[in-house]
């Protein structure tokens, strides 16, 4: 019975892993990690409406051909919807995909490490290093 419960746990961690490994997609890590491309989603976020480039472009500091780029960039890894009228294309923020991901990798963090790594995890302060080496203090990290 030992045995099945290890060969049990084994399979989760490796689903878990898989599972974590398609979340921790470089293509969106790349995507929000670009300050034009976070003031594009700040600026559709706080509009909260349809906007087409141009209209995104008089908000950023950015020329439109810039703007556009990014905006399929966004698109292609599903932060972005866009919905053609007309002539013109409509961005809007999908940010329940946007959360559900981020919940989804959060999730797959906390279920893929143990507590112990979470709760017990310490960083020293500024002055902890600049002060002596032998009588150090930790701080835990702050979770939640």
């Amino acid at each position: 019975m030992c045995n099945d419960e290890d060969t049990m746990q084994k399979n989760q961690n490796r689903s878990r892993k898989q599972n974590l490994d398609h979340l921790l997609s470089p293509q969106l890590f790349r995507a929000i990690g670009d300050p034009n491309r976070v003031a594009i989603l700040h600026c559709l976020s706080e509009h909260c409406a349809p906007l087409t480039v141009g209209q995104v472009a008089e908000r950023l500091p950015v020329d439109v051909s810039v703007v556009s780029r990014h905006l399929a960039i966004l698109r292609d890894v599903d932060i972005l919807i866009a919905r053609k009228e007309g002539k013109e294309v409509r961005y809007t923020l999908n940010s329940r995909n946007l959360i559900a991901t981020l919940r989804a990798i959060a999730d797959a963090f906390e279920a893929c490490c143990p507590d112990e790594c979470i709760m017990n995890s310490t960083i020293e302060t500024e002055s902890e290093r600049s002060g002596p080496k032998s009588n150090k203090r930790r701080t835990p990290l702050k979770t939640g």
